[in-house]
């Protein structure tokens, strides 16, 4: 006998039978119970590991027994099939961990903290500090939105070091991909903005220190210039370039990119020395992960 089909109202005359598609993974001799996704999959499951690995499912199922309620054999769940499918795959010890990808992790961590699955949670979290990880080859595949998802899913489940992890990237970003990113809906948005004023003037005061003894860059282009010193013109021109860039993309990258290094060895004394004092302390410094606002309670907290 096949199980019942959903129906959805359309108009107030027509009623629209959904039809329901069973999980290849999940099968109906797969287990007793039938999980049935938003998008109207069937996943059919031991009902004891259900019961096991979940709080809310072993209450859910001790209700029923309670009520003699034993023809009961399915829930509708909120989740679509993707997400159950991989909570399913998590779950059972007979199934590899999934392979993840950053759109299905807030997902996956919905369900664990409403399924009191804490062992999800911790393993979606981990995955997650691994692939941004300085340490790992795949932090690169995260371009600025992405981070900006991160930093979303930080703060909306009380992840601190993710959430510090997110922000050490997004520091640095060019101003154009955070306006792409739609950052500006996280929480931390303000805090990220400070934390960037901060960065630019610090590479602006450094920068300042190797042209003329520690006047910040930003006063640079109120010195006269030399007309007869077209190297000299040549330099503050950069400078006032780089000044710009910086206030754009405040990161060790940009100064690398429009810094003139033979322009600058040949005028500026020991300039290729202070340079790599630089390098070395604004690589130290993009390796930190920063603070986050003192607020109390969670991340959450207006």
């Amino acid at each position: 006998m096949s199980s019942p089909s959903s129906f959805e109202i359309i108009s107030p005359y027509t009623v629209v039978e959904l039809p329901r598609r069973h999980s290849d993974e999940f099968s109906s001799n797969y287990g007793s119970f039938r999980l049935i996704s938003s998008d109207f999959v069937v996943f059919h499951f031991p009902k004891w590991l259900l019961a096991y690995i979940s709080p809310v499912f072993g209450d859910m199922f001790a209700l029923g027994d309670s009520m003699r309620d034993n023809d009961c054999q399915e829930v509708t769940l909120q989740e679509d099939s993707t997400s159950l499918d991989l909570l399913l795959r998590f779950i059972d010890p007979k199934k590899a961990n999934p392979r993840l990808d950053l759109d299905v992790t807030p997902g996956l961590l919905e369900a664990g903290r409403k399924y009191q699955i804490d062992t999800l949670s911790d393993w979606v979290y981990g995955w997650l500090c691994d692939a941004i990880s300085v340490a790992d080859d795949r932090c690169e595949s995260f371009g600025t939105s992405q981070m900006a998802q991160i930093l979303e899913i930080g703060t909306t489940y009380d992840f601190p070091h993710l959430s510090r992890l997110a922000l050490r990237r997004l520091i640095k970003a060019p101003s154009k991909e955070l306006i792409e990113s739609n950052v500006s809906r996280s929480k931390l948005y303000d805090h990220l903005m400070r934390l960037r004023t901060g960065r630019i003037e610090w590479f602006r005061e450094q920068i300042g220190k190797i042209l003329h003894g520690g006047a910040p860059i930003r006063l640079l282009k109120d010195h006269t210039f030399l007309l007869n010193d077209m190297k000299y013109a040549e330099i503050m021109q950069t400078v006032v370039k780089l000044s710009f860039e910086i206030a754009s993309e405040p990161s060790l990258a940009c100064v690398d990119r429009y810094w003139p290094t033979k322009l600058y060895d040949e005028y500026i004394h020991g300039s290729k020395e202070k340079m790599a004092s630089l390098r070395k302390a604004a690589l130290c410094l993009e390796f930190e992960l920063p603070e986050l606002p003192n607020t109390s309670g969670h991340l959450l907290a207006s």
